[in-house]
């Protein structure tokens, strides 16, 4: 053999030695298949010629025991669609490829095969289980947060480094009123409220060139969307950026606190509601209290004062200083009735009363006490229902609303118009009305009194029913409180419209009354009276006790007193065939009145009891229907009220 040829013999064994390295080194699997026909000529099966230390360990199994064997035999789980592959590579001598899933392992295999030889098949196959499995983590991750993205509540967009859009997701579109096709790569800018969007673009950039992951946009309640109709609505964003393709993109969470902030404003009307009706309650039990103090004071100075006029002769300078000391506690005593009312307790009589002709009856009181630059102007409504309601407390509503107009007004020229009418309220118009204690729906009557006047601000609408509040230098009392404490005794509602500049419209309303109206009727006179008896008066205010003693004297009765419930039991055991009525005070220390009204009665059923309080009669009297009361006298009474009382009381009894 030449030296020449030993040299390329070499050359050749080593480049073999290189295949060979490489074959067996190699990370793919390889096999290489001869094709086996049956007597058709179809393929049948495939032998294995050859096959790389890859291949065993892919299919576990050693190499000298592969070579040689058919696929069935060694791979009975691969059905005929692998044999058919095999066979179209082998005969038409094309490269194929293909990616199987081998259920029996569980496993991935990307085949590439190829024809070395007609007939023959050679196969490089690789495990991609891992990286397969990683692209379906990555595509059931895409799917779940598609997923979430699409049927979010919370309208999500996705901006890139120019702030255009590349996401806008179903919430975004009903947001914002705004198809994706037509949103996705224009500017985000558009569906911000145009006041409000180079702050917004700025906070944007800003937020890119701080590196924070994410935050939120705007201070709540400054931010304001806009929707593609050009309806704007308050707007609450959070915005998170990251990194895709070494391109920043934000993404934006938005949300429409339309909702979220009226159901706020609800919330704090109703807190604003409750804090009123706390506010009204302590207040009224304050005011009922202070009145009924004050009245026990007024009576020692009424009827002192009376008793005084009726011992003077007529031609006694001093009958007129204490005619004025009378009027002056009588005014007095209007205030205490302003205190009750105030309390929701100073109803007196209650009747169907027919509110317009109520007004009209005014008319010439109205007249004389407005402002001589205000025009009064009526609006009256025909055919109204009447109202379950006391006509001397409406008359009080009607002459404080018309004053407090005509104040409004003030020195300048103006126009005040009273109006009646009757409507139907529904829950919601009653809600947003003062004192909204729940009240039915239902047939309302109304008195409103509107003034072109200065009108108001929010600050004093919400304190106009305060008491003695006022914006003028000087204060008018109770005012308004008591028209807010009537009405609120009457189971009414106001409604307050006002405005700077435009002036203020105050509306009363009252339950429309299923009963017809009845006419007032005034006291008969009274004659002069004597009384003849004895008179047991009880009262835990000495004052009382003795102004009372001296006018049951005048009148002629003779008086026992007692200082509270359990001395008056005492003092009727001792004299029970003696006493012809009792006056009891109904509030006192340790027994009641209405406790000693019961022990009288039980020692005595035939006994007349008459009720005294600073109260009104309805309160009082509703408590003891059918207990056999006799009869009521409200504190501070003068001369002739308890007169008039007693003669009415003991001549029934004598009936």
């Amino acid at each position: 053999m030449s030296h020449s040829t030993q040299d390329e013999l070499e050359r050749l064994r080593a480049i073999e030695e290189r295949h060979r390295l490489l074959f067996t080194n190699m990370g793919a699997a390889f096999a290489l298949y001869e094709m086996v026909s049956d007597a058709d000529g179809r393929v049948a099966d495939a032998r294995l010629l050859e096959v790389n230390p890859a291949y065993c360990d892919m299919i576990g199994r050693p190499g000298e025991s592969l070579v040689g064997r058919s696929m069935r035999e060694l791979l009975p789980y691969l059905d005929q669609r692998w044999l058919d592959f095999l066979a179209e590579v082998a005969w038409t001598e094309q490269p194929s490829s293909r990616l199987d899933h081998v259920q029996e392992h569980d496993r991935y295999v990307d085949v590439r095969a190829y024809c070395p030889r007609r007939g023959q098949a050679a196969v490089q196959l690789y495990d991609v289980t891992e990286q397969k499995r990683a692209e379906q983590t990555v595509q059931e991750r895409d799917a779940r947060l598609d997923a979430l993205v699409t049927s979010a509540m919370d309208a999500i967009v996705s901006l890139d480094e120019t702030q255009r859009i590349t996401l806008f997701n179903p919430a975004a579109e009903k947001m914002f009123r705004c198809t994706a096709a037509d949103a996705l790569g224009t500017d985000f800018a558009r569906f911000v409220a145009p006041p409000h969007r180079d702050a917004h673009r700025e906070q944007l950039s800003d937020f890119v060139r701080s590196g924070l992951a994410s935050r939120r946009m705007g201070v709540v309640g400054d931010l304001r969307g806009v929707r593609a109709s050009g309806e704007d609505f308050p707007l609450e964003a959070s915005v998170s950026q990251c990194t895709v393709q070494r391109r920043p993109l934000l993404t934006l969470i938005l949300r429409d606190s339309s909702e979220r902030r009226r159901a706020e404003d609800e919330r704090l009307k109703f807190l604003s509601q409750i804090q009123q009706t706390q506010k009204l309650e302590s207040l009224g039990v304050l005011a009922g209290g202070i009145a009924h103090d004050f009245n026990n004071l007024l009576m020692a100075v009424l009827g002192h004062a009376d008793l005084a006029l009726d011992a003077l002769p007529g031609s006694s300078e001093a009958r007129d200083d204490l005619a004025e000391i009378r009027r002056a506690a009588q005014r007095a005593t209007e205030l205490c009735k302003q205190m009750l009312a105030y309390s929701g307790k100073g109803r007196f009589v209650i009747q169907a009363v027919e509110l317009q002709k109520l007004v009209e009856e005014m008319m010439h009181m109205l007249r004389v006490s407005i402002s001589k630059n205000a025009i009064l102007k009526l609006n009256f409504a025909p055919n109204l229902p009447s109202v379950d309601a006391d006509a001397s407390q409406l008359r009080q509503v009607v002459m404080n609303l018309i004053v407090n107009a005509s104040e409004a007004i003030g020195d300048r020229s103006g126009v005040i118009t009273l109006s009646t009418g009757a409507m139907d309220c529904d829950r919601g118009y009653l809600s947003e009305a003062w004192l909204d204690e729940q009240l039915p729906e239902g047939m309302y009557v109304f008195i409103e009194v509107a003034d072109t006047g200065a009108g108001m601000d929010a600050e004093t609408r919400s304190r106009i029913f305060d008491p003695f509040y006022t914006t003028k230098f000087t204060g008018r009392g109770l005012g308004l409180a008591a028209v807010l404490g009537i009405v609120r005794g009457h189971r009414g509602a106001i409604k307050v419209y006002s405005e700077l500049g435009k002036g203020t419209t105050l509306k009363v309303l009252f339950p429309a009354s299923q009963r017809g109206a009845v006419r007032e009727e005034g006291s008969a006179v009274r004659g002069i009276y004597e009384g003849k008896g004895t008179v047991l008066l009880v009262d835990d205010d000495e004052s009382v006790r003795a102004v009372g003693r001296k006018m049951l004297e005048r009148i002629g009765f003779s008086v026992v007193t007692a200082a509270d419930g359990a001395e008056a039991i005492a003092r009727f055991r001792e004299r029970a065939d003696d006493i012809i009525c009792a006056i009891v005070d109904l509030t006192m220390p340790h027994v009641d009145g209405a406790e000693t009204f019961r022990e009288l009665r039980r020692m005595r059923p035939g006994v007349r009891v008459i009720l005294s309080s600073g109260y009104n009669e309805q309160d009082v009297t509703q408590r003891f229907v059918g207990k056999g009361l006799a009869g009521f006298i409200q504190k501070p009474y003068q001369l002739s009220t308890l007169v008039a009382v007693l003669k009415e009381v003991l001549e029934k009894a004598r009936e």
